[in-house]
């Protein structure tokens, strides 16, 4: 009984929304690093920080120093994390979706906030469901 009431229970629950935002959190902090390679030519010599246009220059740069931000709050599960996980993830599909042939297409990165962000709304959607169900007003 006491196991049933632990995976049901808001241990189970903070944990497995805590191991999703970690999972987040290191593919922000792996795409930051390829970022900063970018700006700093590390990756590819012909495409470094004065060689890019100024809209790369402006976004790339932004999102350089928001994704390890963004990762650091979502690695302790703090809300501010996931609100800045957000913005870059608007940010991104704003580059990559509306204007592809500026900053070209990146659809794996597109893909990755999908379905991070749409997991981790379903669960904490579920959450909410279980929680209204049990007469719990608490997450």
């Amino acid at each position: 009984m006491r196991a049933k009431q632990f995976l049901i229970g808001k241990a189970f629950k903070e944990n497995y929304r805590l191991i999703l935002l970690r999972m987040a959190s290191m593919v922000l902090l792996a795409y930051s690093a390829a970022y900063w390679g970018q700006l700093t030519g590390a990756t590819n010599m012909d495409i470094r920080f004065d060689t890019m246009t100024v809209p790369a220059r402006a976004t790339i740069s932004t999102l350089a120093v928001l994704q390890p931000v963004a990762s650091l709050g979502l690695w302790g599960g703090w809300r501010w994390g996931i609100v800045l996980w957000i913005v870059i993830a608007a940010i991104e599909f704003t580059m990559y979706g509306l204007y592809p042939q500026v900053f070209g297409q990146a659809n794996l990165v597109l893909l990755f906030h999908v379905t991070g962000l749409g997991v981790y709304f379903l669960a904490l959607l579920a959450s909410f469901a279980m929680n209204a169900f049990k007469g719990d007003e608490t997450v």
